[in-house]
């Protein structure tokens, strides 16, 4: 099993990298538009930060659990998983 790591600006920006390549703009899986200078920025309207596919206590901080989306998003999803809402959908 591999293991965790610390979610900090270095985790965020390597999620990043895996998701988006090297975009500055992106698009999250709810279908907001994120920001890769936004990261952690809840005064922005593209602010992201990365979040636990599976809530942390079932999955871990590793790259396979973790997922960029933005603030808002991550605020609605909270711990729900696998059904939760974040923009409508």
């Amino acid at each position: 099993m591999k293991k965790s790591m610390e979610l900090n600006g270095e985790t965020a920006n390597r999620s990043w990298v895996q998701q988006f390549g090297k975009g500055q703009k992106a698009i999250g899986f709810s279908g907001r538009e994120i920001a890769k200078a936004a990261c952690n920025d809840r005064n922005s309207a593209y602010g992201w930060n990365v979040d636990h596919i599976l809530p942390q206590s079932g999955g871990g901080t590793v790259d396979y659990n973790l997922i960029c989306c933005r603030i808002l998003t991550n605020d609605e999803k909270a711990d729900r998983f696998p059904c939760f809402k974040a923009n409508e959908k």
